[in-house]
This record gives C-alpha cells, sequence and structure tokens, in this order.
C-alpha cells in the first residue's frame, strides 16, 4: 500500500471536475466497475420488477402516460432505499483500487459482510422509518445532510458505539464529516437530480430508439417496465462512483486528508529505515 501514490490523485475539485473525473475512472476501471455494480444491482432489480409487477397488467396496457402513476412513486423510493446496498461492491472496489495494485475480491466479501449490520441499521431501518412519512419527507436526511453514510460504514469501519470516552462511532464520525457542508451538500444534491434525470431520460429514450431500430417493436409494456429500470440503475452506478469521489473531496476539504496521506507514508518509510 503506497499512500502517497494513490491511483487517483488527492487533491480539492469541483463538483464539475468531480462528475468528469467519474467518467475517465468508469473508463479505465470498466469491467470491474460492471461486475460490481451487478452485484449489487441485479437482484434488486429483479426484486423490484416482483414488487411492482402487479402495476402492469398486460391486458390492461394502453400506450400512454398514465400507467406511470403508481409506478413513478413506487420505484424511486424502493431504488432510494436500495442504493447503499446495492453500491457496496463499486464502494468496496473503488476503496482496494484507490491504494492497492492487487485487488482481492476475498476481502471485498469479508468487508461487505462486515459492514452489513450498521447498514441494515442506519440505511435501511432509518431509512425505512423516513419513509412512513410522506415521499419528499424522506430525503432530506440520508441524501442531503448524510450522503456519505454508506462510504463511512463501509470504508472506515468505526464500531457503532465508541469503545472509550471520547472514541469514534459511526453516528459521531458521520455528523463531523457532513455538519459543516449542509450548504454545499445541499446544491450537489440538487445538481445530481437534475443532472441524473436529464441522463436516465437521455438514456432511455436511446434504448427506445435502438430497441426499435433493430427489432421494429415500438412503445409497449417493456418499454417502461424493463427498459426504465435499466436506465435508472445505469445512471445511480455511475453516480456512486461520484459519490465516492465526493466522499474523497469531502474528506480533503474537510480534514487536509492529502496531508495526513503524505505524513502517514513518510512515517511509514521511517520505521522501515530504522528497523
Amino acid at each position: 500500500m503506497q499512500l502517497d501514490r494513490t491511483r487517483i490523485p488527492i487533491e480539492e475539485r469541483s463538483f464539475l471536475h468531480l462528475l468528469d473525473l467519474s467518467l475517465r475512472v468508469v473508463r479505465e476501471h470498466a469491467l470491474p466497475l460492471l461486475l460490481t455494480s451487478a452485484l449489487g444491482v441485479v437482484p434488486f432489480f429483479f426484486l423490484n420488477d416482483y414488487l411492482t409487477g402487479s402495476v402492469f397488467e398486460e391486458d390492461s396496457f394502453e400506450p400512454g402516460w398514465s400507467y406511470l402513476r403508481h409506478f413513478g412513486y413506487w420505484m424511486p423510493m424502493l431504488i432510494s432505499l436500495e442504493v447503499p446496498f446495492a453500491s457496496i461492491f463499486t464502494t468496496l472496489y473503488l476503496g482496494q483500487a484507490l491504494f492497492l495494485e492487487r485487488m482481492s475480491f476475498q476481502r471485498m466479501v469479508r468487508d461487505a459482510v462486515g459492514s452489513l449490520p450498521q447498514l441494515i441499521l442506519f440505511q435501511g431501518l432509518l431509512r425505512a422509518l423516513i419513509s412512513i412519512w410522506p415521499c419528499f419527507v424522506n430525503i432530506p436526511l440520508p441524501f442531503i445532510f448524510w450522503p456519505y453514510l454508506t462510504e463511512v460504514i463501509v470504508l472506515e469501519r468505526n464500531p457503532i458505539k465508541a469503545r472509550t470516552p471520547g472514541g469514534i462511532s459511526t453516528f459521531s464520525r458521520t455528523l463531523s464529516l457532513h455538519r459543516h457542508y449542509r450548504a454545499d451538500l445541499l446544491a450537489r444534491w440538487f445538481a445530481s437530480i437534475w443532472i441524473g434525470g436529464v441522463w436516465i431520460l437521455a438514456l432511455w429514450q436511446a434504448m427506445i430508439w435502438a430497441r426499435f431500430t433493430f427489432t421494429g417493436e415500438g412503445w409497449d409494456l417493456a418499454v417502461v417496465r424493463y427498459l426504465l429500470p435499466v436506465a435508472v440503475w445505469i445512471v445511480v452506478s455511475y453516480f456512486n462512483v461520484v459519490r465516492f469521489l465526493a466522499y474523497l473531496d469531502l474528506r480533503i476539504r474537510n480534514e487536509g486528508w492529502e496531508i495526513d496521506l503524505r505524513m502517514r507514508a513518510e512515517g511509514d518509510r521511517l520505521m522501515k529505515q530504522v528497523t
């Protein structure tokens, strides 16, 4: 592990720079990101299709927009609850790829299993309780005020309860990381929603056009039941990479992380020289 020789340079970046860098990371690590994203997304894709399948009664399907009403309410809520779990392997892979020359799938699985209890508690039960309220109310806490809670749980591995007085727990660490950047996080959240929404519509329309061009099939049940969720999950998977890089950026701004890594790297070299 080379703490000061990371594959992604550790430095402050604007949000637009993070979006561009994420595209480069996706291009550079296309196959591993495809596989890790599929590990998280495919089970939820079929689960959501099963849960929302009753909306799509093929006999009563009519071309138009009215059938999107129920689907458009339930699908975003389901995906918002599932994103933290669907992104586990992608986050762990990126965490390894940042520092390590060789990735370990066994270590990824071990870390994922070790992170599940806290993910279920904070990202599962907490979001589920919040989602009992009207749809808009379940947005602010997980997505605006604590957008990097998943990264804190999966990568930093703090205990639920501090082991010593004044020690760090997952909750205290999350509060300290996000506390001073709420306005910036709110702006980035709105930007992500707008950009992601445009990309979903563009990708969805491109898939509809490609399907019509190669098969001759037009507007039917599959367009919404399958193509739209595929477009949503592709964009969500890309924003998982954006969120990881934004988490690094927040640590740099909040903690001077790039200086910390350089000092730790020099400390390791000195210890090796002494021994």
